[in-house]
């Protein structure tokens, strides 16, 4: 009795192959178009200032770069020490100044 498909998968095994492939094509198709079609960049508005804000410091005359050195030192080191109820008090005043 001669036994069709060995070695060749069955018909339905074919058939299943097929269709994977023919959806792997058609999703790399949809692919290409949405990502032609939507590609694109938001910066917020927050970040423009950030960046701004950045160029205009790092262009600014009088940094003090021996100072600066020696705090990022003293962070690296974790010698540096905050205050933290200090620095609260700094910000509820200058939040409040705000409204003034």
């Amino acid at each position: 009795m001669p036994i069709k498909g060995i070695g060749q998968g069955s018909p339905y095994e074919q058939i299943r192959i097929q269709q994977e492939q023919e959806r792997s094509k058609n999703g790399a198709e949809n692919v290409k178009s949405s990502t032609v079609a939507n590609d694109g960049v938001t910066v917020s508005e927050d970040a423009r200032l950030r960046s701004v804000a950045y160029k205009t410091a790092a262009g600014a005359e009088g940094v003090r770069e021996d100072k600066v050195a020696a705090l990022k030192a003293m962070v690296d080191s974790g010698e540096y020490q905050v205050d933290s109820r200090d620095v609260a008090r700094r910000m509820v005043e200058e939040d409040l100044e705000i409204f003034e």
